[in-house]
């Protein structure tokens, strides 16, 4: 029983770690003073795409999911953080994330991208609010500007499984997400 809670002890340290990680990298954009302010432009042959979002989704094992985020990209590299949450059968979770895009031919008009990111988060229900977990996630998407000038996004999400204060979880998750740049 003991070798079972520095297991859990471990994991809850780690998860506490990567938790606070992407919390600071979120919090960069606020120290940067670039909070809700939508930039996209070309300049020197350059893209820069700068702006907030808020977006749904639907998958499996989730039925439906929010989140609020925010998105730089220089060229073909770009990254996005931000919170979300998801409420399931008897619970709600919420979770932060992060996620390196790479957009293979940068266009403000219109991109596909692909990304690679983590996903930290826990149930918000007081009886089960020890379980925390961490997992990797991958995504594929296309974003666009409508006439109007508003950002959009489409993507598609998979993830392996992941780490668990409970253990590793094997359980694959995918998603199909919409944003809108404000």
């Amino acid at each position: 029983m003991n070798n079972v809670q520095n297991h859990v002890r471990l994991n809850m340290n780690i998860l506490k770690k990567m938790i606070i990680g992407l919390i600071l990298a979120a919090n960069s954009s606020l120290l940067c003073g670039e909070v809700n302010k939508l930039s996209a432009q070309a300049y020197d042959g350059r893209v820069k795409n700068d702006y907030s979002y808020w977006g749904y989704g639907a998958g499996i094992p989730t039925i439906f999911s929010a989140k609020f985020g925010h998105r730089h990209q220089l060229d073909k590299h770009g990254f996005e953080y931000g919170v979300g949450a998801t409420p399931l059968v008897y619970v709600t979770e919420a979770h932060l994330f992060g996620t390196y895009l790479y957009y293979p031919k940068p266009n403000l008009s219109s991109q596909m991208y692909f990304g690679i990111g983590l996903r930290g988060g826990g149930f918000l229900e007081m009886k089960r609010a020890k379980f925390a977990y961490i997992a990797p996630g991958i995504v594929v998407g296309r974003e666009f500007t409508k006439r109007s000038g508003e950002r959009r996004f489409i993507q598609f999400a998979v993830g392996p499984g992941g780490l668990t204060t409970e253990g590793p979880l094997k359980f694959r998750s995918i998603s199909l997400a919409f944003g809108y740049g404000f």
